[in-house]
């Protein structure tokens, strides 16, 4: 990771308020392009993160489908454009519409109401 993109991860996690517990060289993202994507909430494979000290995660407290319990929705989701192509929208959410792609946009959203853990916000879903 270089100065630049760790700015960008730093800013993001600033947000939150949220602090490196466990500070990384490596990021992994995930770029998803293409028409056809149905609804879905984001998943975690808590597998990918085998190296990770993951003690502080309540996994009672997480959505994961029934025949994965290692795949789990985060707590918080962040898309992070880098082009102006297509956009998110969130199905369930009355009056949100598209929200277009613009080259630095960053969309954040929290995928859970916390007073209905462990089941994720249905509104949280999007493409």
């Amino acid at each position: 990771m270089d100065e630049q993109s760790r700015e960008v991860f730093e800013t993001i996690a600033g947000f939150w308020g949220l602090s490196h517990e466990q500070p990384r060289d490596k990021y992994v993202v995930l770029d998803i392009c293409g028409e056809g994507q149905s609804p879905h909430v984001d998943h975690i494979n808590l597998e990918d993160l085998a190296d990770y000290n993951l003690d502080f995660l309540d996994l009672e407290s997480q959505s994961s489908p029934p025949q994965n319990s290692r795949r789990v929705v985060p707590t918080i989701s962040v898309i992070l454009y880098f082009n102006a192509v297509g956009g998110i929208r969130f199905p369930h959410a009355q009056d949100c519409g598209t929200i277009a792609a613009e080259r630095g946009r960053i969309v954040m959203f929290q995928n859970y109401n916390d007073s209905q853990r462990p089941d994720h916000d249905p509104l949280a879903a999007h493409y």
